[in-house]
């Protein structure tokens, strides 16, 4: 597609002026603490599931996935939140892309067992998102702290391709 004349100008002008506006400094910071906040609670999650791991596996076989092995699924989960952690928490330049999408991945796969279990009236005294610690018996609020996470993940995949497309054009 061709550009009309003196655009190229225009539009170094106008990242230009986004790049020292503060308001776009206050918006890039804020995806470095949902970035941060989301590697944190993903690594809180794995290092509570690993320090309980026995018990992590018997959380997940009562949601009943059917088919699915409990163990495989245990496994799976705590692959993707110390991917997801580390991705999120070292530098941006080291795993530019892996963590964002594994703790989206994390969120929706959690969401969807929840769902799942209560649709089925599947009672849980614990949830099992940080393995036997600070259980909570699967409800609605749980749902709701789902929604919560999986909004936050959205957040940082969205919004930090957006930044990389607005610093790689200016």
């Amino acid at each position: 597609m061709r550009t009309l004349p003196g655009t190229s100008a225009i539009r170094r002008a106008l990242y230009t002026r986004l790049r020292d506006d503060p308001s776009m400094v206050t918006y890039i910071r804020s995806i470095g603490i949902a970035r941060f906040y989301l590697g944190v609670l993903l690594a809180a999650m794995a290092l509570g599931q690993l320090l309980s791991l026995p018990a992590f596996v018997e959380i997940v076989e009562e949601y009943r996935l059917g088919v699915l092995p409990s163990i495989a699924v245990a496994a799976v989960l705590l692959v993707l939140e110390v991917v997801a952690a580390v991705g999120l928490l070292a530098p941006r330049k080291t795993f530019p892309r892996l963590g964002e999408w594994a703790g989206l991945a994390v969120a929706v796969i959690w969401t969807l067992m929840a769902v799942q279990a209560l649709a089925r009236g599947i009672e849980l005294d614990n949830c099992g998102c940080f393995g036997a610690y600070l259980g909570q018996r699967l409800s609605g609020w749980i749902l709701l702290q789902d929604a919560v996470f999986v909004a936050l993940a959205v957040f940082v995949v969205v919004r930090s391709s957006t930044r990389r497309r607005w610093r790689a054009s200016s």
